[in-house]
């Protein structure tokens, strides 16, 4: 989704699979280079951290997302 207001590109994903990450692969064309930020809880750690940005590469956002786990992806125009 896209926020109206600040323009940033929202992506959602949640792991419920309880022993087992997951890479989730987003196809992002128009976007290389652009930071992602990142948000993140799961069983570990129930409150919201903001983890390391990473850049989109070659058109990719590619992530592996822990088990037990909501990650949020902000995307900067």
């Amino acid at each position: 989704s896209r926020d109206s207001e600040s323009g940033d590109i929202l992506i959602t994903t949640v792991n419920k699979l309880p022993g087992k990450p997951v890479t989730a692969r987003f196809s992002l064309n128009g976007l290389d280079g652009n930071t992602v930020q990142i948000y993140q809880f799961n069983k570990n750690h129930t409150d919201i951290r903001r983890l390391d940005d990473v850049r989109v590469k070659n058109g990719v956002l590619e992530y592996t997302v822990p088990a037990y786990a909501a990650t949020l992806f902000v995307i900067k125009p």
